[in-house]
This record gives structure tokens, sequence and C-alpha cells, in this order.
């Protein structure tokens, strides 16, 4: 069995590759150029600490809750049966929901 070995014509692959390697190194310093100068000080702002709302009687200054928190509650109960052979789940269950709010719902 004969094979020949026959040169790859990649020089517009390889001509390609490069224009879009320079390109991309020729944005990069472009990019460095236009942007703004920032101090270190403005940028550890980033980071600096969010300021609190509002304390009212709900939520307090420090983000705790205030006398006037409330949350709901809901309990529920589920009693279940599997039966693998005949691929069947039965069950009943109980939900129970307390409004603490001040509001009706």
């Amino acid at each position: 069995m004969h094979t020949s070995i026959r040169p790859v014509r990649s020089t517009g692959r390889l001509a390609l590759l490069a224009s879009l390697l320079l390109a991309g190194c020729a944005s990069d310093v472009t990019m460095r150029e236009d942007a703004p100068e920032r101090s270190l000080r403005e940028m550890a702002s980033r980071f600096d600490a969010m300021p609190m709302p509002t304390p009212t009687d709900v939520r307090l200054a420090t983000g705790e809750p205030g006398p006037a928190y409330w949350q709901n509650e809901c309990d529920y109960v589920i009693d279940a049966t599997l039966d693998a052979e005949a691929r069947t789940v039965e069950a009943t269950g109980r939900v129970t929901y307390t409004n603490h709010s001040p509001y009706a719902l």
C-alpha cells in the first residue's frame, strides 16, 4: 500500500489566526488607555458597609427584629402509606396556618 504525504495549505488559516491575535492584543491596550484612573480609596469604597435602612418598630437600625415584628406560622402533619407492589401512595394531611400579622388575610 502506498500513501503519499501532501503538504497542507494552511497559510490562509495562519494569517487569519495571526490577525485575530493581533486584533485582540490591540483592543486590550486601547481599553486600558481609555479606562478612567481610580484611586485605591475609590476602588475600596465598593466594599464599604452598606447603609442600614431607617429603623422602625418592625425592624431596628441594626437589622434585628423590633417590638412590632411578627412572623406567620405554618404547621403540617402528613400520614402516608407506600404500597411498592401496587406502586401507589395513599396519604392524608393537615395544614394549620396561624396569622400573627396585625392585618387580616
